[in-house]
């Protein structure tokens, strides 16, 4: 004979509703590129993605050689939009490097 199974499942407390007036806000500005926002990181994502390429937008973010390849890879692109977001994203990522703006 087999041991019998509880009837009885044992319930979860109520979860609270989650407040998105409380929830963290989004960077406006790049770590890595103060001219850029996370808007034009986005966008840059989904042109590459109809491209058939894959961006990883937080390692745009924080991981500069593979931002410079993303770009790179953007800008050899025969579309017009990305050429130019990608214009505009490296601009943004060099003066970020220019030591002239790190305490700006």
């Amino acid at each position: 004979m087999q041991p019998h199974a509880p009837t009885h499942t044992p319930t979860r407390p109520p979860v609270a509703p989650v407040s998105l007036s409380r929830a963290p806000l989004l960077p406006r500005r790049l770590p890595l590129a103060r001219g850029a926002s996370m808007a034009d990181l986005l966008r840059f994502q989904a042109l590459m993605a109809g491209e058939g390429q894959t961006v990883q937008v937080a390692r745009m973010c924080y991981d500069r050689p593979y931002a410079f390849d993303c770009i790179a890879s953007a800008h050899a692109s025969a579309s017009d939009p990305l050429r130019r977001l990608a214009l505009h994203l490296f601009r943004a990522y060099e003066q970020d490097a220019d030591p002239r703006h790190l305490h700006a």
